[in-house]
């Protein structure tokens, strides 16, 4: 691999971080909409054994059901990503909510839109403890 083609997937790495920190603070505000946004429009969601859902409305309805039950503050923890190539990205992680419970994130594939930013294409979690 060429120092230029190593160079275009570590900065997909640190942009994905970037916007993932981004997502959970829009989580942690209570913006259950910007949360929605986070995503393509015909993104799928496997939240185990919570959710199987397609599409921006169908996960906006799924991240305010969790929103409305005060789930306090949503933490990753030893988060991973992986470029796979300059435009998509995998995450994996802990994740932890203070009120509600606790789990892992299988797989969280970001993809770079023409505008540049990231947004989720696919989110596979589950809960292991917890709601």
């Amino acid at each position: 691999m060429t120092d230029t083609a190593t160079a275009a997937l570590h900065r997909a790495e640190a942009e994905v971080s970037a916007a993932s920190l981004a997502w959970i603070a829009t989580f942690n505000r209570g913006d259950f909409v910007g949360c929605s946004e986070g995503y393509t429009e015909a993104a799928t969601m496997q939240g185990r054994p919570l959710a199987d859902i397609q599409g921006r409305p169908a996960i906006a309805d799924f991240w305010k059901s969790i929103v409305d039950q005060n789930p306090g503050e949503l933490t990753y923890h030893d988060a991973r990503v992986h470029a796979l190539d300059p435009t998509t990205a995998v995450l994996s992680a802990r994740w932890t909510m203070e009120n509600l419970g606790k789990g892992l994130i299988t797989l969280e594939r970001w993809e770079k839109q023409a505008d540049g930013a990231w947004l989720l294409a696919e989110d596979i979690f589950e809960l292991a403890e917890g709601v």
